[in-house]
């Protein structure tokens, strides 16, 4: 059984699509683990426990990121944290494992995937095949 199966349900728009879903890396890879063993001793300091608490619960926090045929969605169990509308995408910066897609307003960053590489190629054809089907 997945994860995955114990989502809240998203809400789409009226003939919106879902054309993609892939989980989040649940587990950090080795960069993240090198610095989470740096900044691990910050948790011995009562001041810090807290915010070291609240830092490593959100880093090791189940996601999915969604690709329908309006939005780039940031899905977590709890519902939908974030979106961005594809026809306000501008411009996307890539890592190997990370997205940070820019709109004219606002920024949507998705880290922890598997595969950014085709995640990106996936939204730039999604928005090439909409834009499409709009000009008819």
């Amino acid at each position: 059984m997945s994860y995955t199966e114990h989502y809240a349900p998203i809400e789409l728009n009226e003939h919106e699509q879902v054309v993609l879903a892939i989980d989040g890396r649940i587990f950090p890879n080795l960069p993240e683990f090198i610095i989470y063993l740096i900044v691990f001793p910050l948790v011995a300091f009562p001041a810090f426990f807290f915010v070291a608490l609240l830092t490593i619960h959100r880093l090791f926090r189940p996601v999915s990121y969604v690709i329908t045929t309006e939005r780039v969605l940031v899905v977590e169990p709890g519902g939908m944290i974030d979106a961005i509308r594809l026809d306000q995408i501008s411009k996307i910066k890539r890592k190997y494992t990370s997205l940070r897609v820019f709109g004219a307003d606002r920024r949507l960053r998705l880290s922890r995937l598997p595969d950014a590489r085709f995640f990106e190629t996936v939204i730039w054809k999604v928005i090439t095949k909409v834009n499409e089907v709009d000009k008819r």
